[in-house]
This record gives structure tokens, sequence and C-alpha cells, in this order.
């Protein structure tokens, strides 16, 4: 590889230095749910955070049950204030900056994460990068009534926004590589975004819909989708040979899939895949991706804290040309800084057309694994500190941080992660060769051991 940087934690991920985590932040996706005591009504009130801060916006949703409500809560707070509101109605989120219109922030209703909670609303620039925490601040202190609102602002109607959809669709086209293979690929499409097999039987594949109801009647999962989850999907590639199968989550940002021997191609294996085909000059990825995604492709790496909503920041600071996270979501900013679901899916079918998937799976090292995690009390603020100049005591050359530290031994990796929630100092530690393995995790618990000493003395 020809290089590798980690973005600073105090650039990249939030506004304190020593800080893992912000307290009281709104987060870059809010979820109404029972668990959380977020009633829908709230929406309301950060409708009029929003457009308070944010005078022309742009709103999309997804197809779930609970979108309506929320929808409509967070619009009609918004247009209290005096904003201009655009509806783009139901679309796939990597649809929504294609919408012709002149706004500075995009708002979509969608919980892609969890089918046992209502609908949340995620917040992104007009680029489709995520808020910035410095932005989430800002809009804490709206919802707090710490910023004043002028008395004097003309009220308007949601203006419906149409045509966002059809030009994705031709630009995703434009962008997916191989467009007239003379392969004749079945690709089967288990997704809770309705209108992903549209855009797939664009290309010389013909695309089969599992589970793609608008009648809010797709089978129950968690997203990411898991292999158990996509049973029905592997079932079906196997019944029809020489088929591939991809699932698309709720709101079209993320994606797994099914070779065509039925095995199942999770967010990591999708990543090399998507990695071997555009060779990038330059990737952006979380601190702790495996070790397989850095060690076989020669690109620069840049390092982002571990949450995927980071990604498409740092790409912009960078200039980096793509992105993406073992969890299956991929950004392509030829496309826009969404994460795009749907855009990995046209370039995984052209893949499919070319060569065998599950030879080129089978063909990747395998590498070894393991994980423990050691208990800390006191100051995490004081922890973070004292395990930032430990690691660094070292002597590994290549220490790089964002919201964890990732030590590269060249021939094995360690992951060193300050858990504030658990009270725990979680380790990982990955190498091809299982004696380096625990070699290396010998060295990571040492230095944790002494961190931890260095502090109670």
């Amino acid at each position: 590889m020809s290089g590798i940087s980690a973005v600073p934690i105090d650039k990249s991920y939030n506004a304190h230095s020593d800080s893992v985590c912000m307290e009281n932040v709104l987060p870059a996706r809010i979820i109404a749910s029972s668990d959380d005591d977020i009633p829908p009504e709230h929406f309301i009130d950060v409708g009029r955070a929003i457009g308070q801060e944010y005078r022309h916006i742009l709103v999309g949703m997804d197809n779930r049950p609970s979108t309506d409500v929320i929808h409509q809560a967070f619009i009609a707070g918004a247009l209290s204030t005096g904003a201009k509101v655009y509806d783009a109605g139901r679309i796939p989120l990597p649809a929504l900056p294609f919408s012709d219109c002149d706004v500075n922030c995009m708002v979509y209703v969608s919980n892609p994460d969890n089918n046992d909670c209502m609908s949340g609303i995620e917040l992104m620039n007009r680029d489709g990068s995520y808020f910035s925490d410095i932005q989430l601040l800002r809009l804490n202190e709206y919802l707090k009534g710490a910023v004043s609102v002028p008395d004097n602002y003309e009220l308007h109607d949601a203006e419906r926004i149409c045509g966002a959809f059809d030009i994705y669709k031709e630009k995703l086209r434009a962008n997916s590589g191989n467009p007239h293979s003379d392969a004749n690929l079945r690709f089967f499409c288990d997704s809770l975004t309705h209108n992903t097999p549209v855009i797939l039987n664009g290309r010389s594949t013909l695309a089969l819909m599992v589970n793609c109801h608008m009648n809010n009647r797709s089978t129950e999962r968690i997203v990411p989708n898991n292999e158990e989850d996509l049973k029905m999907l592997a079932k079906t590639v196997k019944a029809n040979y020489g088929s591939v199968g991809i699932a698309i989550n709720a709101n079209g940002d993320r994606i797994a899939g099914i070779d065509e021997n039925g095995g199942y191609i999770g967010g990591t294996m999708m990543f090399a895949l998507l990695m071997d085909r555009l060779r990038p000059s330059s990737v952006a990825l979380p601190i702790d991706t495996p070790m397989v995604i850095t060690d076989l492709f020669d690109s620069e790496f840049v390092f982002t804290p571990s949450s995927y909503h980071r990604i498409g920041e740092v790409m912009k600071a960078n200039n980096v040309k793509f992105g993406g996270s073992a969890d299956g979501a991929f950004i392509f900013p030829s496309m826009s800084y969404v994460p795009d679901g749907i855009m990995a899916g046209n370039v995984i079918s052209s893949i499919a057309s070319e060569t065998s998937i599950s030879n080129y799976l089978d063909s990747l090292p395998e590498y070894s694994v393991t994980r423990t995690s050691m208990r800390y009390m006191g100051d995490t603020n004081l922890v973070n500190r004292r395990m930032d100049a430990t690691l660094r005591s070292l002597g590994c050359d290549k220490v790089y941080r964002a919201d964890s530290w990732r030590l590269d031994y060249g021939e094995g990796i360690f992951i060193i992660t300050v858990n504030e929630s658990r009270m725990t100092i979680d380790i990982t530690v990955e190498s091809k060769d299982k004696v380096y393995s625990t070699g290396l995790m010998e060295i990571a618990t040492e230095a944790v051991d002494s961190c931890l000493k260095s502090i109670s003395r």
C-alpha cells in the first residue's frame, strides 16, 4: 500500500480532543422509539431547530409504516419557523441529493438500523455528507432555546419535488462500469428499498424482486443484513444456477450479498470486491476496518472514526476517491457523499457478469482475529491521555488514532478502543499467522495493563 494516515480526532470526530463521545449532543441520526423515550411530537421541535438554522430544507423518506408521522411532524416544525421546505416524498436516500432545488440542508426520515424502533431522521449537508459535530452542537443550542428566533418571517407551504430518482438512475448507470456486458446474469434483489430492482433492470442483468414491497409487508430483520436474515435469498440463488443476490436496507445506503454458491457476502468481503474492481487511489475507512482491506490493496488509506457517518466528512476534507466500512456502507464521490448501497449493487452486478464472485472470495487470505476486554475505573479522559502516551512509547512506527488506536506491525495489527459506556478497554488483534497474533495480543494486553497501573498509582 502506498500510504496510510489517520485524521486527527479533534478535526474529524469531536470538538473535545480527549473525549471519545460527546455528552448531550444531538446525534446525526435521531431515533424515535419507546426505548429512547422520544415521542413523535419531538420531531416538531427538531424541525423548528433545523428550520431556524437552515432556511431551505430538502426532506425525503423511506416506506416504513412509522415514517409518515415523523415526516409530517418534522415538516410542520420547520415550516413554523418560516423556512422553505422541499418534499421529495418516498425516495431512496442515495437519490435525495439529486433533487432539483436550491437547499442548504437535507433531512431523511428513516430508521435503517432496527425494525423494532419507529423511524427517525438523518441530518445531511447538500452534498450528502452527514452533519459535523459543530453543526450538531449548534442545533442543540436551538433545542435548548439558547438562540433567539426572529419575530418577523413569512410562512410557506412545503413544495413537492419530483424527478430526483430519474436523475439519480441515469447518473448511476453512467458511473457503474461495463453497462453493456453481454453476460446473461440473473440478479435477485432482497431489498426494503422497493425501486432498487428498477435500476438494476436497466443493465444487461435481469433483476428479480425478493421482499421488495410497497405495502410495508417486507420481511422484518435487522439491517445491515446478516447471514441468518438472508436465508430466503440464499435459497433462491441456489435454486437458480449462475445467479447472485444482493440485499439492501430500507433507505438504500447499505448492502450485503449472496454469491453464486449461496454463500453470504458480508460488508468486509463486499468492501474487498469493490476495492478490487475500482482500484481507487485513496480510500477513507473506519479505523477498526479489518486488516484484509489495508493489507491487499495499494491505495492511500485515511482512517476515520468508527461510525460510517464520519466517512463523507473526511473524504471531502482530504479529496479521497472512495469510502467504505465493514458494515456495508460505501461512498462514491462521483455520485454524492451519501452511502450508496444501490450504486454498490450496480458495481457488483458488473463484476458478477464477468467473473465468479465465489472464486474471488475463496482466493482471499484468512486472518486470525482474537478479542478481549479489560475493565477500567476512573476518568475516561485521563485513560485516553495515558493510553495514547503508552501506545506511542511501544516503538511501533505506524500508530494511528481516531476514536480508537490502530498499531500496524506489518504482519499484524491490534486495535484498542476505550469504551466509556461499558467502562472497558477493548482489544482486537488480527494477523494471518496465529502465533504472531498471540504475540501481538501479549503486547497489547501488557500495554493496557501498564496504562491502568500508571493511573492507579
